[in-house]
């Protein structure tokens, strides 16, 4: 229902659907990524400094960035092209 309301989707019918696995994978990253004191970076900041091949959360940092970035930059250009071309689903939150 939320991507419905934000990105002008089909209503999903099935709770695993790809595209549902790939919100909660990311919802799931984010919430271990900002809990405090999770990664040591936050105490010794010099580690940012490290190239990736010597730190591994850096590597997946990065590896998670570009994969995440491609998934919702492909959703923001589809509703683009909706919007455009007239084509998107009269549905809104608010009622008319």
């Amino acid at each position: 229902m939320i991507t419905t309301l934000i990105y002008d989707t089909p209503v999903l019918k099935n709770a695993n659907d790809p595209s549902v696995a790939a919100l909660n994978d990311f919802a799931d990253l984010l919430t271990h990524a900002v809990y405090p004191g999770a990664h040591l970076i936050e105490f010794f900041t010099w580690m940012r400094y490290l190239p990736s091949w010597t730190a591994k959360w850096k590597s997946e940092a990065l590896a998670g960035y570009k994969t995440y970035s491609i998934m919702f930059l492909k959703l923001y250009e589809d509703v683009c092209q909706r919007v455009v071309s007239h084509s998107y689903i009269e549905l809104s939150i608010i009622p008319k």
